[in-house]
């Protein structure tokens, strides 16, 4: 797993579940923002590098602006990567709660 966590508490980041046949296929992982973040993937010879971006998105409980500032900081992040391959993925309607504590 790749994961890089942006609080002491470790509940907010992002990370990556990779199949432990990949590693030597990766060639970095980036946390861009506490909800944006860039793993890149090296290809075979020629062929150009892979960008995957994992994102969650603030749900409709946010502010508007909070959304926004998600949606263009996605949009600037893609346009800056200048791979040939690029992937997003990740939760648009991302809901965090409360861990539930079983009684």
């Amino acid at each position: 797993m790749l994961l890089e966590k942006c609080d002491s508490r470790g509940v907010v980041g992002v990370g990556v579940l990779v199949n432990t046949s990949m590693p030597m296929s990766i060639d970095s992982f980036k946390h861009l923002t506490t909800r944006i973040g860039r793993l890149r993937l090296k290809r075979c010879r020629s062929v150009p590098l892979l960008t995957v971006f994992v994102v969650y998105a603030p749900t409709s409980n946010y502010e508007e602006e909070e959304v926004e500032v998600f949606y263009m900081g996605s949009e600037k992040f893609y346009r800056e990567d200048h791979t040939f391959f690029k992937v997003i993925i990740g939760d648009f309607n991302a809901k965090i709660e409360p861990r539930r504590t079983s009684h």
